[in-house]
């Protein structure tokens, strides 16, 4: 049995259970909204079992034979007072820390078993350090662009100065978006002013600037277990997206071709990937005009249908294939 590891809204997930589903593949769909009602853990002589009440059935662990962590986490539905009568904030705090230490442990020695299992995704690596992965796609001798971390005002003038002013800020881990009143949020990369810099105190909270790279083209490549399916996205000659694609133009979206990345860029992808014990991810590059190529990030868990849907890749349909041969 396969064990997919999810959120209820992913698309692509849905995608790969219906191919899973024509493949006659037996699979379990365990999405972060799932609670997980009850738990058995044994150990006798030299074996253990774990087994999972969820949606009212039992997930048992001896059958899963491999395991595609998408996104997501376990959740754990129990009662988490001790002392219902507890009045006293010290005895409640001591409770909350007490019982979550506990399934903290629990938690983590379920993780540790099922990333011992044949697996597509990476529980280790939820969400990629982005600056870890700067470090380590530095290691395989991949470019990437000039950076600083800083919480004084004059050492980013400084960094500014150096950019001959041409410097972006981005979060230095995910992209946050959120609803609101029926709107959408989100923050992604965005040019830094002279102004932006001025306005600052002397001292912040971390944060980070990069010297802006002129590109020709950017270039999303998905990565499945050794193989590459690259997209060119000519994001660069609309305003909105010339600095990040993913402030998307709606109204008038990149276009989006097909891509061969050459094979010295494969391979130092390959040692990155590697490196960071990875199997699959979203790896986003720059082109530039010179055609040198920047590294800029992975995301272990990213959309890959909006590389596989134009590209005609057929992902899901690799994905699926790539997890009944998991043993």
């Amino acid at each position: 049995m396969i064990l997919i590891i999810s959120e209820q809204e992913d698309y692509s997930t849905e995608r790969v259970t219906k191919w899973l589903d024509h493949l006659h593949a037996k699979y379990f769909r365990l999405n972060k909204e799932d609670p997980i009602k009850n738990l058995e853990i044994t150990f006798s002589n030299n074996d253990f079992s774990i087994n999972l009440y969820i949606n009212e059935e039992w997930l048992l662990f001896k059958e899963i034979h491999s395991v595609w962590y998408r996104r997501g986490e376990l959740n754990f539905d129990f009662d988490l007072t001790f002392t219902k009568n507890a009045t006293d904030s010290f005895v409640k705090g001591v409770q909350y820390n007490l019982i979550h230490e506990e399934l903290k442990t629990i938690n983590d020695f379920m993780e540790h078993v099922l990333i011992n299992k044949p697996s597509l995704g990476s529980m280790k690596w939820k969400n990629a350090n982005k600056l870890l992965s700067l470090l380590y796609a530095q290691r395989a001798e991949l470019e990437v662009p000039k950076s600083i971390i800083s919480t004084e005002k004059k050492q980013l003038k400084t960094f500014f100065k150096e950019s001959k002013k041409d410097c972006i800020s981005k979060g230095v881990q995910d992209v946050m978006s959120f609803v609101s009143d029926n709107n959408s949020y989100s923050y992604a990369t965005s040019k830094i002013l002279s102004k932006d810099i001025e306005d600052m105190s002397e001292t912040f909270f971390p944060s980070l600037l990069q010297h802006n790279i002129d590109k020709k083209y950017e270039v999303r490549t998905f990565y499945l277990n050794g193989d590459f399916y690259s997209m060119a996205i000519f994001s660069q000659n609309d305003e909105k997206t010339s600095v990040d694609y993913r402030n998307y133009n709606v109204q008038k979206p990149n276009r989006n071709v097909p891509y061969l990345l050459p094979k010295k860029i494969e391979d130092k992808l390959t040692v990155f990937m590697n490196s960071m014990e990875l199997n699959t991810g979203s790896i986003d590059l720059i082109v530039t005009n010179n055609n040198e190529f920047v590294f800029l990030e992975v995301n272990p868990s990213g959309q890959y249908g909006m590389v596989s849907i134009p590209c005609d890749y057929e992902l899901d349909f690799k994905i699926a294939k790539h997890l009944i041969s998991l043993k």
